[in-house]
């Protein structure tokens, strides 16, 4: 009798924390699919791990950088050689996952999209409120902000890809907000004197969080309203948000690169703007 062996997927953390989120959450829809998953911790490709206690240590798999710069650059002809399969994500077709009866593969993409995870949705939803200790009963009523600057303006990569929002586009956010009965503001922020100078002009009822990356996102994920920025930080925010009920709004364009497809970041239960 031939044994059958599940499918292994190794797939690659890269970037911070949000991305992290992504990549750890199409991992599930594969799970879910039948294959063994694992992480390569990603501290050679991004700004080192940060999902710990989400991710056991018995799913990690840490990979020679070379594997991975390989398949970035797109070399095609070693992975047969070491009897590897390669599923590379493409920003022009559907989100769908790699379909493979046995074997080795590695992964490498962002995923940013819960078409991703679509079939798991509710599991991820509460494996990250169990690991963040997020009670879905407790809930804040204002509406949250996020403001993304940072590497956004200081490193050119990342300008040029991502950019930064316009004031309008919070302008209009919170005026929609208002409209749906919020009343009181909350921004969370890598730069406050920007948010000081630009939005709290704009009504007596918004103020600044004091900086604390896990803190603000545990408090953005438990607000009544969100208005994220062009950031995986903040759509995972929302993502929880939404999840029990909360109003989300987002970029409707999420690069500045306008090569890059946005079409499928926001989940359909958000508003776009």
């Amino acid at each position: 009798m031939k044994l059958h062996l599940p499918p292994v997927s190794v797939i690659a953390l890269r970037g911070g924390y949000g991305n992290q989120l992504f990549a750890w959450a199409y991992g599930q829809g594969l799970k879910s699919k039948g294959h063994v998953v694992v992480y390569d911790p990603g501290s050679r490709l991004g700004r080192g791990f940060a999902l710990d206690g989400l991710i056991p240590a018995t799913a990690r798999l840490p990979l020679p950088a070379a594997f991975w710069r390989r398949i970035a650059l797109l070399d095609s002809s070693w992975p047969r050689r070491c009897k590897l399969l390669v599923n590379i994500e493409d920003q022009q077709k559907t989100p769908s996952h790699f379909s493979a009866s046995s074997g080795v593969l590695l992964h490498w993409g962002y995923w940013q999209s819960a078409d991703y995870f679509s079939s798991v949705q509710e599991k991820v939803a509460h494996s990250l409120t169990r690991w963040l200790n997020i009670d879905p009963n407790d809930r804040y009523s204002e509406c949250a902000i996020h403001v993304r600057r940072g590497d956004y303006v200081s490193d050119p990569a990342a300008a040029t890809i991502m950019g930064t929002l316009p004031l309008s586009y919070y302008r209009s956010a919170i005026e929609q907000m208002k409209d749906r009965g919020f009343s009181h503001f909350v921004v969370y922020s890598d730069d406050r004197g920007w948010v000081e100078d630009n939005l709290v002009p704009l009504d007596e009822n918004i103020r600044v969080a004091a900086s604390d990356p896990e803190q603000d996102f545990v408090n953005m994920a438990k607000s009544s309203g969100l208005i994220t920025a062009n950031s995986s930080y903040s759509w995972w925010a929302g993502f929880i948000a939404s999840f029990f009920g909360a109003t989300v709004i987002a970029p409707r364009r999420w690069f500045a690169d306008t090569t890059l497809d946005s079409s499928r970041i926001a989940p359909q239960s958000w508003t776009t703007l």
